[in-house]
């Protein structure tokens, strides 16, 4: 896990904090309508309102037009003598907020610390005390942030603004998060949630997820905050917000960098560099723009590297902005050292000293000074790397350099310094290996809970199957029994009429015993084969309501079962048929793949064909037969990550055979397999159907079969999976 600095959290304040506001209005209507109401308003303070109201529009979709707008603003003020209004003040300080203009946003806040609020209506006290405390938040001036977002909460919870309430609470766990009280800040993040729940707007749900993930990430659990991060960017994205979009896009980028997953972290910041150009942001174009060219630096493509870096600081430039430009010229020192090239490192290390002094600076000079073999400046350095205070001791591995300086003092004959050094630094990395440990138990106890479940339900079907077998026995005890009971009758009737009938019957029994031996043993092979398929897909489902209830979702949970139900039903129901009626087949498919929409917010589409006649013709099929290849699609073709994902089931009849097709527009088979997805469950299904076809061709000696290609043959994108069974409608299964 790299380390994370406390001044990174600050700038991410500063971004988030500005995606806020009064944008209920704005997002009622569209640009169009917006401009035009500013160009028919003759009012001057009027037409200052109506342009506020637009330029809180493009503060979510063009923060460069935003701030044009600002600047328009403030010169008709000036030029007609107007006074400036808390309106005026309020929107430019949202446009300062989210450009990370620190200075100017002190000015355009802090004066209202003076006024008497009790003149402004209570929406504006509110955004008024919440500003405050975002500049003593930005500062981590704790208790004094905390009293101004106390008091716009009690305004907010006053007047029922449930997004005031949200937005409120979200700021005081992180007021908390940085004072290190986890809990009390997951605490404050549950309220916020709350209050998200009972404003229903998209934006809010964004809004907790995203500070739920800058918890988990603060507190080393990246596992939990991607979780957080992808709910963010879900509902950012529903909500239509860019900067949160981009934002979310950098932290999972930034994550899959971490667990050395090049090309996700790559596709991911493509992402955020397509949002932040559409969004006009040229700061965060030139971090994303960073962040690639530190992929290529590690992929060791240099070249490229510094083609990106250099962009990156020239954008940067143009915004101003220090912390970025330290990070950016980081990394430009980090591609010259990569390249051998120390003298140009140390002028880029140079320059990041200029924007920002951290802890990573100082450790990169101290290395290169030492690779310069200058030990007495390499010492100096790699010293002062480990006691700069800007650090977040819960997430400090500076103790990483120790060894360098150990060597540094052997060089210089100061054995006792570098044992000191060395000892120090077994024991912190001992304690870093430590929480490593404790996270493994936890995957591992979570794994052991799963192992459970299976356990039990396996368990459950052993049951079952032993009762259904106790049920078979009693009644053929039942039938013996009755059996003697009449050749009791019948010797008493005659010995020899006995004989006769108990040989007759016994030869007739045989044969038929014979027949029905064969057909059970058909037939159950086919539920068995059923029974594996079933339970995986329903753990699926379960799985997804439990992630459910965990976030708290209340809408989606209870949108979730209520279709998970209706599945459940039609499962149970039809699942022990050896065939069900095409258009079952098709309820149970659409009840399927609604939750799974719902499981991944709706982030892909599918479409069922059939034609009228096969209902018509009440065609049979056997049940959950193109389930699994469905759930491949979803889950192995990834249409969640692809753009206009999609699934087309189509029915269709084809000399005398029911023609199943099932085609996605995923990832397809070849890139499935180079991104290293289990094929293990792949392969089971792909077994399983053709057992079950085998059977069914074997009962009506037919030829059905099952092929499986991809969808695009050129790009490899894509799958199509064919199944083709026996034309049978309701008169034939019931032969």
């Amino acid at each position: 896990m790299k380390i994370i600095l406390p001044i990174f959290y600050v700038f991410l304040l500063f971004l988030f904090l500005g995606i806020e506001g009064s944008m209920a209005q704005a997002q009622k209507l569209n640009e169009k309508e917006l401009i035009r109401d500013v160009r028919e308003t003759k009012n001057v303070n009027q037409k200052i309102l109506r342009m506020i109201l637009l330029g809180e529009y493009y503060s979510v979709n063009n923060l460069k037009k935003a701030n044009d707008l600002r600047k328009k603003i403030n010169a008709i003020v000036k030029q007609e003598g107007l006074q400036q209004t808390v309106e005026v003040d309020l929107f430019s300080a949202k446009i300062f907020k989210l450009q990370r203009q620190v200075v100017s946003f002190k000015q355009s806040v802090l004066p209202y610390e003076k006024v008497d609020l009790t003149n402004y209506s209570k929406a504006h006290q509110y955004e008024i005390l919440q500003n405050i405390g975002y500049h003593y938040l930005a500062e981590n001036i704790s208790d004094t942030a905390k009293m101004y977002f106390n008091r716009s909460l009690a305004i907010a919870e006053k007047i029922k603004d449930y997004s005031g309430i949200c937005r409120n609470n979200c700021y005081l766990s992180f007021n908390e998060m940085q004072q290190y009280k986890k809990e009390a800040a997951l605490n404050y993040c549950n309220r916020a949630l709350d209050a998200a729940n009972k404003s229903k707007q998209k934006i809010d749900f964004a809004f907790v997820y995203l500070f739920q993930s800058f918890i988990y990430n603060y507190f080393s659990q990246p596992d939990i905050a991607l979780s957080k991060e992808l709910l963010a960017y879900s509902y950012a994205k529903r909500a239509e917000n860019f900067p949160i979009m981009t934002i979310v896009s950098l932290q999972i980028g930034d994550k899959q960098v971490d667990i050395e997953n090049y090309k996700e972290a790559l596709y991911y910041f493509e992402i955020a560099l397509k949002l932040a150009t559409e969004l006009e942001d040229l700061r965060l174009q030139g971090v994303t723009l960073s962040a690639q060219a530190n992929v290529k630096r590690i992929l060791y493509k240099l070249d490229e590297a510094l083609v990106l870096i250099s962009k990156s600081i020239a954008t940067l430039k143009k915004v101003g902005n220090k912390y970025e430009l330290g990070k950016a010229e980081l990394n430009f020192a980090r591609i010259y050292i990569d390249k051998k090239d120390y003298r140009e490192a140390l002028v880029h290390l140079n320059n990041a000293l200029n924007y920002q002094k951290t802890k990573e600076i100082f450790r990169y000079k101290g290395i290169v000074y030492k690779k310069r073999n200058e030990l007495n400046n390499a010492l100096y350095y790699l010293i002062l790397s480990i006691d700069s205070n800007d650090v977040n001791s819960l997430l400090d591995k500076s103790f990483e350099v120790y060894p360098m300086i150990a060597e540094i003092y052997e060089a210089q004959g100061k054995s006792k310094e570098a044992l000191k050094y060395l000892g120090e630094f077994v024991r912190l990395s001992q304690k870093s290996k430590g929480n490593l440990a404790a996270r493994r138990i936890a995957e591992l106890n979570e794994l052991y809970r799963s192992e459970q479940r299976d356990e039990l339900i396996q368990q459950q079907n052993n049951t079952l199957e032993k009762q259904k077998q106790e049920r078979e026995l009693s009644k053929t005890k039942l039938e013996n029994i009755s059996l003697r009971n009449n050749m009791q009758t019948y010797i008493i009737i005659g010995f020899i009429v006995f004989v006769i009938l108990a040989t007759i019957i016994f030869i007739y029994r045989n044969r038929q015993v014979a027949i029905q031996q064969k057909r059970k043993e058909v037939e159950m092979s086919q539920a068995l084969l059923r029974t594996q398929m079933n339970p995986h897909f329903i753990f699926n489902a379960m799985s997804v309501i439990q992630s459910y209830i965990f976030e708290n979702d209340v809408e989606n949970s209870s949108r979730f079962l209520v279709n998970f139900s209706r599945l459940i039903r039609l499962i149970l129901e039809n699942s022990p048929k050896n065939f069900i009626t095409l258009e079952t087949e098709i309820e149970i498919l659409q009840k399927y793949l609604e939750t799974q929409i719902l499981r991944f917010e709706d982030r892909f589409d599918f479409e069922i064909i059939c034609p009228d006649e096969l209902l018509f013709d009440n065609v049979q099929i056997p049940p959950m037969i193109t389930q699994p290849f469905v759930e491949n699609s979803i889950e192995h073709g990834q249409l969640h990550s692809v753009p206009n994902g999609k699934i087309t089931i189509t029915f269709s009849k084809k000399k005398d055979m029911l023609q199943v097709s099932i085609e996605d527009n995923g990832i397809g088979r070849t890139k499935s397999e180079e991104l290293k997805i289990s094929t293990e469950h792949k392969s089971m299904a792909l077994q399983i159907t053709r057992n079950r076809i085998s059977i069914i061709n074997e009962k009506y000696n037919a030829a059905g079969y099952l092929l499986i290609s991809d969808l695009d043959n050129k790009h490899k994108t894509g799958t199509k999976v064919l199944i083709s069974l026996p034309y049978i409608t309701e008169q034939i299964s019931a032969n």
